[in-house]
This record gives structure tokens, C-alpha cells and sequence, in this order.
């Protein structure tokens, strides 16, 4: 009886036991086998928060929404004369161009140009000389700048008398973007150089010996129907030049290439040296002259080092006001599949070699082999050894001579208004298969010029 009654008691105290607890279990009418659990309060279960959020839902893009403005040119230089005319492209969010798109022009000086868009293009005029910001901006402020430049068109007042003497670079004529210079010949001193490179064939029997003549800059303006008539033919003097020469004298012809390439940037307009890409057309020419394929263009990496590069010719002006905003680019062109090291060795001794024909760090046209030295050489590990050729060049040479790596083992640049030295003595180790004159079109009528060239071989 004492063990059935003390059942009892314990099945009531556990049944009240269960009564007074809660489960805490909400059925699941889903049937997942997932529990979610909410808690007691007051006799009511609030409802349980969710583990899981909703993803947000990216807006459809607008196919007709601009997206981004580009204009075709972020900085645009002009003369007061002229108009500059600048693509404008309009894209949605995927990348496609709009059409008709409508964008507003803005210039934060409106008293140096003004702008108007016409379809897909703005359409810059100045108003006068100075600096500007241009700002296109599409429905909903996406927006595109530029920067304008404009300088001042001087013609007939700026223009100063030549000088006879051709080594006189005092005389600069400054017209439309350009400071030019008006060359001339002295007949006598083009014949007597005309010997001198005789003579360094009768010297080296073994070499082909070459000359090469670089026009000035002003040679491009030679139909312009203002300047023209005021300028000496470029073309006939450098025909005169080379018409001293016999047959042995391989000429390289300079005027009709750059001619065919007027529209590229071919000469500096700060500074009275070519560009590397004037210089590769007159290599171009003379490949082609001794039977050689030149290297295309194409085929050169390209490498910008300035973009605000101001020259010779600004300084010769005596950085006159008037050409403060005249600036030039300064690019260098090297093939890659070539391994170059350059020695330059100069007037006091010295010498540093480089695994390149460029300087590193220099901005100025100084970067090409370092400019004016009284000997560089350069060899090229990928070609014939016994392909030497001989360089003696001024200054027009320095952005010559990277282009020769294309066909030469070595190459031996001499600057004869450098060297104390004569090649018999400090290059007899050398068997040349070229030698070649790189100047510009002032030296050869220039004395002291052919007289350096003649001390070189001991004349």
C-alpha cells in the first residue's frame, strides 16, 4: 500500500511538474522539421525575427541615360586666327554611344574663347590670348573637361630680316604656332665641304660615305600664300649642297619626305631641332638609299617624356613674352627586340655607359644619346658585329642615331665641334663599312664647321 500510494505521489508532483512548463515550441505548418523560437511575455509569444534579409534589386540602366562625356582632346592649343574643333561622345551604362545628345559648354573665361556644340562635335573660337577651362556637361551633370590654350597670331609685325651670315640664329620669325628660322647657302663653303667628305673617302675606301641635310621647321610653310614668298627654298638649297657631290657621295634626299609628312609633328616649334619623328623619315630615306628596308614606325615602342618642353629657339628669343606659351613634346622611339649599350665619352675624360640610346630622367631634347659629346659609342647585341657604321653629326643627329640600331653592330657617333682627337688615332681599331654626315641645313655653308671635319682626319 506505502509503494503504491508513494507511486501516486510522484506521478501527480511530475504531471504538475509539465503543467506549470511551457514548451516553448511553435508548430511549423510547413512541415520543414525547422524550429523558430519566439519567447514568453506576458502570456503572449512575440514573433521571431527573420535570419535572412530580402537582396536589393540594382536599377535597371537607362539606355538613354548619359553616363560619361569624352572629348576628344583634354588640352587644345590655337592661335587667334584659327578655330580648333573637338570631338564630343556621349555613352549610356553599357558603353553605347548616344546620339543627339544635347550638352552645355561652359568656359571659365569667356573672354578667351567661346564654344558651341553642333551634332558630335564643339566648336572652339578665341577671343584672345590666354588660358581656359572648357567644361561640356550632359542632362544630369556628367561632365567633361579641357583645357584651352590660346595664343597670339603674329604675321607681318614679327617678322625680321634674314641675316646673310648663315650662322646668325639671332633672327627668328614668329608665325602662326611656330618660331622659325629662314636658312641660306654660301656656295663657296657648300663646295669646300663637298671635298671634305672626298677626302674621307679617299681616307676609308672600305666605307660607304654619305651626307645628310636636315631642313629647318620653316620648310613647311614654303607654299603658305603669306610666308612663302619670304622664305628661301629649302628644297633648292639642299639640292645646291648636295650638287657639289660626285658619285661617291651617296646623298640622302630630306626635303620630299618631310614634304609628304607636313601634317605630322615633325619639327619642334619652341626649339630649331626636328623631332625623333622628323628625324625617323630622314632615316627612312636614307634606308632606302643604300638598299635597306627601314624598321616601320609601327614597329618602335613610343615613349613621351615632356608634354611643356621649351627649346632653343624660346631661349634665342630671349624668352620674349609673346612665346611664353609656345611649348613642345618631347617623344622617344627604341625597338624592343634590341639590346643597346651606350658609352659616351666626354671632353674631360670620362665615361658612362647606359642600356639605352636615351638618358634617363632628362626631359629635353638632351635625352636622346645625351646630346653633343666628343664620342659615343652604341653597339647592338642582336646585330652584325661587322656592320660599324660612323657617325659626325650635329646636334640634328642626336635623335638620328636611335634609329640606326635597327642595322648596325656598332655605332660611332663623333661631334667634330667636340672632339680633340683625330680618327685615324682614337678609331683605328674600327673597319667602317658607313660613314655619314648628319647635319642640319645651316652647317655645311658654315666655316668653322667644315674646318672641324677637316681636323678630324688631320687636314
Amino acid at each position: 500500500m506505502k509503494r503504491i500510494i508513494s507511486l501516486m505521489l510522484a506521478c501527480l508532483l511530475i504531471g504538475a511538474s509539465l503543467a506549470g512548463c511551457g514548451s516553448g515550441k511553435t508548430p511549423d505548418s510547413g512541415n520543414t522539421g525547422i524550429e523558430t523560437t519566439g519567447s514568453v511575455n506576458g502570456g503572449q509569444t512575440n514573433a521571431p525575427s527573420s535570419s535572412t534579409t530580402t537582396p536589393e534589386t540594382e536599377p535597371p540602366i537607362d539606355p538613354n541615360a548619359v553616363a560619361e562625356v569624352i572629348l576628344g582632346q583634354d588640352a587644345c592649343v590655337m592661335f587667334t586666327d584659327q578655330t580648333a574643333v573637338l570631338s564630343v561622345v556621349a555613352k549610356n551604362g553599357n558603353g553605347a554611344v548616344l546620339t543627339d545628345v544635347k550638352v552645355q559648354c561652359t568656359l571659365a573665361d569667356a573672354t578667351v574663347a567661346q564654344a558651341v556644340q553642333s551634332g558630335d562635335t564643339v566648336t572652339v573660337t578665341p577671343q584672345k590670348a590666354g588660358r581656359t577651362k572648357l567644361t561640356v556637361t550632359a542632362d544630369g551633370g556628367v561632365s567633361a573637361e579641357a583645357t584651352v590654350t590660346v595664343l597670339q597670331f603674329y604675321a607681318d609685325s614679327a617678322l625680321k630680316p634674314f641675316s646673310d651670315a648663315p650662322e646668325n640664329l639671332s633672327n627668328i620669325i614668329l608665325y602662326r604656332r611656330s618660331m622659325l628660322e629662314n636658312p641660306g647657302v654660301s656656295r663657296a663653303n657648300a663646295e669646300a665641304y663637298s671635298k671634305v667628305l672626298e677626302q674621307y673617302a679617299d681616307l676609308f675606301p672600305q666605307a660607304q660615305v654619305s651626307m645628310l641635310v636636315a631642313p629647318k621647321s620653316s620648310i613647311l610653310y614654303q607654299d603658305d600664300p603669306y610666308l612663302g614668298a619670304k622664305l628661301n627654298d629649302q628644297t633648292a638649297i639642299i639640292n645646291t649642297i648636295y650638287g657639289f657631290c660626285s658619285d661617291r657621295i651617296k646623298t640622302i634626299p630630306t626635303a620630299a619626305p618631310i614634304l609628304e609628312h607636313s601634317d605630322d609633328y615633325l619639327f619642334f616649334y619652341s626649339d630649331h631641332h626636328w623631332t625623333s619623328l622628323g628625324a625617323y623619315y630622314a632615316y627612312a630615306s636614307m634606308a632606302r638609299t643604300l638598299g635597306w628596308e627601314p624598321a616601320d614606325i609601327s614597329e618602335y615602342n613610343e615613349e613621351l617624356r615632356n608634354t611643356e618642353y621649351q627649346g632653343t629657339l624660346y631661349s634665342f628669343s630671349g624668352k620674349d613674352a609673346r612665346t611664353k606659351q609656345i611649348c613642345d613634346s618631347i617623344y622617344l622611339y627604341s625597338l624592343p627586340n634590341k639590346t643597346v649599350s651606350m658609352t659616351i665619352y666626354n671632353k674631360n675624360g670620362g665615361q658612362n655607359t647606359y642600356s639605352s640610346c636615351f638618358m634617363p630622367g632628362y626631359k629635353n631634347y638632351l635625352a636622346n644619346i645625351g646630346g653633343d659629346n666628343p664620342l659615343t659609342v652604341i653597339t647592338v647585341k642582336e646585330n652584325d658585329p661587322s656592320k660599324i657604321i660612323l657617325v659626325l653629326k650635329d646636334s640634328f643627329g642626336c635623335c638620328f642615331v636611335p634609329f640606326l640600331t635597327e642595322h648596325y653592330g656598332t655605332i660611332v657617333v663623333v661631334d667634330p665641334r667636340e672632339a680633340s682627337f683625330t680618327i685615324q688615332d682614337k678609331l683605328r681599331d674600327y673597319s667602317f663599312s658607313d660613314i655619314i654626315f648628319v647635319t642640319s641645313i645651316f652647317n655645311p655653308s658654315v666655316s668653322s664647321w667644315i674646318n672641324n671635319c677637316k681636323k678630324l682626319i688631320g687636314q
